[in-house]
């Protein structure tokens, strides 16, 4: 089992990577879901704290500030990748180029609207100027 996704399949990670041990970048996924300490304790069968020392161990040897750069660098290294652009490569390989023009019939070349412009509201204030009366006495 090298790959692991999550539970509504939004996301896999790959468990065989240079970079983690397998049980924390397992414990990254979780945290990628939102999940605390406790509930992937309970999904891991493990303790708590056991869970928070081997993430806190990965910061540590990465030198790393929060569990969520952690997972932001697994991310950028490709340990963890969304499914959704999987999903999207296999439905252009057999659809082919999507058309997504609005209004726009097959065979008709897209007309060009005239550009909108919007009036710009002046902000400045206006100073009333009240006439100024001096009584002598």
């Amino acid at each position: 089992m090298d790959v692991i996704t999550d539970p509504a399949g939004r996301w896999k990670a790959h468990l065989k990577n240079p970079y983690i041990s397998p049980r924390t970048t397992e414990y990254a996924l979780w945290s990628l879901l939102g999940l605390s300490d406790k509930q992937m304790a309970r999904a891991m069968g493990v303790s708590p704290d056991t869970v928070s020392k081997t993430i806190k161990s990965a910061l540590h040897k990465y030198d790393f500030k929060s569990r969520t750069q952690l997972v932001a660098e697994l991310i950028r290294y490709k340990v963890i990748e969304p499914v959704f652009l999987l999903v999207l490569a296999f439905t252009l390989a057999f659809v082919g180029p999507l058309d997504i023009r609005i209004g726009v019939k097959d065979n008709e070349p897209p007309t060009r609207e005239p550009i909108r412009r919007l009036r710009r509201v002046s902000t400045a204030r206006r100073i009333e100027q009240l006439p100024i009366a001096l009584i002598i006495s």
